[in-house]
């Protein structure tokens, strides 16, 4: 570190709101027991509790960024139909040389005036604010986090009713907008052919939606959760309406099969080739072959080991920090395993209980413990700085007795 630099990667996490106060009055134990993949939530809040996440200058922002918004990034949807690129799209050679259609400007510009909504894909990590709530999320729910940016104008439907493969969670940053959240639920939807909204024809999501099961209306600050498959559709209610939508997608047993392609192939036995299909009595003991090796393969530990940790790095491959210039070192990111967890003062001493153990704490770690537990995620520079001002010169025994506590696990 130069020297006189004191403020590293401790500025790197700096969170724009956590999780538990994305949620207020509601707490994490509630949603999670009540909610989550069960029902759907609507939380109000006030005008300004995520104003620190987005606002119209933000949008603008990205949008001046031309060469970053494609066919493949932009939608642009009126009354239910999701138009054709080629009606606000552009030719041109993209940043890596290839051919591609840009966002052109005027005819994005023309459609917004007669109506359309606008959506940006992907822009879970293009601002430092929006990659926090990303991060956040990504730690509550354990799978990737991806965010789609909505602008909608009064009275004009963008999308017509459809569910999600993945769970949502929308901010509505400014602006009003009425949703019509309906009692159907498509089972265990995912991205494969068959089992998401395009699958289908429109006809089919107006027979399978069901009836209204709530109608909120979305004010700024106010947050809305929807299961994956649960059907939705919303309306701008006022002049202009802004909502992000975070959408987590968690690993399934499609997803495990896929990882475990390459543990089969490994094995002579599924190199092997079929018996000839007329001789079925070979054929089908051939098949219980595999799937008694196949059971083998999935139960042994060590294939375990490995999905899990195919789970964490799935679920924490971007959205945090990377990157502290001019420092070159790696960064340490902590996740904070704060679900049920508390801390409780016994005397002249506190005790931290969570979910994985306990822990007696003197008051200088107590007080690192209290500043830990309002964090969804944080880097080890933080935790060190944070440390200082409450006394300790050494952060690293406090560090052990939260990890051995199961407070927090490195990202």
């Amino acid at each position: 570190m130069p020297p006189g630099r004191r403020h590293t990667r401790a500025t790197m996490t700096g969170q724009a709101i956590t999780f538990r106060e994305m949620l207020a009055p509601v707490s994490a134990e509630e949603f999670f027991e009540r909610h989550h993949d069960s029902r759907p939530l609507h939380v109000p809040g006030g005008g300004g509790k995520f104003a620190q996440v987005f606002s119209w200058g933000a949008l603008n922002t990205l949008l001046n960024m031309p060469n970053v918004w494609t066919s493949r990034t932009v939608k642009i949807a009126r009354d239910g139909d999701t138009l054709a690129a080629e009606d606000f799209c552009r030719p041109v050679y993209g940043r890596e040389g290839q051919a591609a259609l840009e966002a052109d400007p005027a005819k994005v510009r023309r459609h917004l005036r007669d109506g359309a909504t606008i959506v940006l894909d992907f822009v879970e990590c293009l601002s430092p604010a929006v990659a926090s709530v990303s991060a956040a999320l990504q730690v509550w729910f354990g799978g990737p986090t991806t965010c789609n940016l909505y602008c909608s104008w009064r009275e004009q439907q963008g999308f017509a009713s459809h569910f999600d493969t993945t769970d949502v969670i929308v901010l509505q940053i400014t602006g009003s907008k009425r949703w019509r959240v309906y009692e159907g639920r498509f089972e265990q939807p995912v991205e494969a052919p068959g089992f998401e909204t395009t699958g289908y024809p429109q006809e089919f999501h107006e027979r399978r939606k069901g009836a209204v099961l709530m109608t909120p209306e979305l004010t700024p600050g106010d947050l809305l959760y929807l299961p994956r498959g649960q059907y939705h559709d919303a309306l701008a209610s006022s002049e202009a309406s802004l909502h992000l939508t975070f959408g987590v997608t968690q690993a399934t047993g499609h997803d495990v099969l896929m990882q475990l392609a390459d543990a089969f192939v490994d094995d002579p036995l599924f190199r092997k080739p079929f018996p000839p299909f007329d001789d079925e009595a070979a054929h089908e003991a051939h098949v219980r072959a595999l799937a008694d090796r196949m059971r083998d393969i999935v139960a042994d530990p060590a294939s375990s080991d490995g999905l899990r940790r195919f789970q964490h790095d799935r679920a924490f491959l971007f959205c945090y920090p990377q990157y502290d210039l001019p420092d070159r070192s790696d960064p340490v990111i902590f996740r904070v395993q704060s679900l049920k967890a508390r801390l409780v003062r016994r005397g002249a001493a506190h005790q931290l209980q969570t979910q994985g153990g306990k822990a007696v704490l003197g008051e200088a770690d107590a007080k690192l413990a209290d500043w830990v537990l309002s964090r969804d995620f944080f880097s080890a520079d933080e935790l060190a700085e944070t440390a200082r001002r409450h006394g300790l010169a050494d952060a690293s025994a406090a560090v052990e007795t939260f990890r051995n506590a199961g407070l927090i696990a490195p990202i």
